[in-house]
């Protein structure tokens, strides 16, 4: 994603880009709201909004790919709710009878990864976007499967599509070229 913003900006000094991170419900309600002109989110399990960029295993991350487990229970690291993954791990937890604790929550991807990679728990995560000091932990039979997420565009039928066309072609071909949608489960 960082090239294609870095090259899109080098093509169109002219345009304005402003950008909001957040959780895919906040993203989607703001593009609801009329906030925004584009969104890429996370898409909701069963849900059918947006057209979809790639699918990818969620998958129980952690430091050293062993999972973090104390007085047995598994020690999590998630982000505030409305969030999908945590919706998805504590789902896949509860529905396997396996006790958990939230050792850790923040509302961004960097406090995540750190309380992660320190070792203070697991957290959900995609697989092909784990981010650095992360990994896959090893299969155990105490870990669930988490399933897959759906990623996906919001665009506004806006007069002038150029701009936006050409960012979400972009974005489409970035995934196209480096993750692979695999098929449907």
């Amino acid at each position: 994603m960082r090239d294609i913003i870095r090259c899109f900006m080098a093509g169109h000094p002219e345009v304005d880009l402003d950008f909001t991170i957040a959780l895919s419900r906040t993203l989607t309600e703001m593009f609801d709201d009329g906030a925004l002109d584009m969104v890429l989110c996370k898409r909701w399990p069963d849900g059918d909004r947006g057209e979809l960029v790639f699918r990818d295993q969620v998958v129980w991350a952690s430091a050293t790919a062993a999972p973090v487990f104390r007085h047995d229970e598994a020690q999590l690291v998630l982000y505030p709710p409305p969030s999908i993954t945590r919706f998805m791990a504590l789902t896949a937890l509860e529905r396997s009878a396996v006790p958990w604790r939230i050792a850790c929550t923040s509302g961004d991807l960097n406090g995540l990864a750190a309380a992660t990679s320190m070792g203070v728990g697991m957290m959900a995560h995609s697989s092909r976007l784990l981010p650095a000091g992360v990994q896959a932990c090893a299969p155990d039979p105490r870990l669930p499967s988490l399933g897959a997420l759906e990623f996906v565009i919001l665009e506004r039928k806006a007069r002038d599509r150029r701009f936006l066309t050409e960012m979400s072609d972009a974005i489409r071909a970035k995934a196209a070229a480096e993750i692979a949608l695999p098929p449907a489960a």
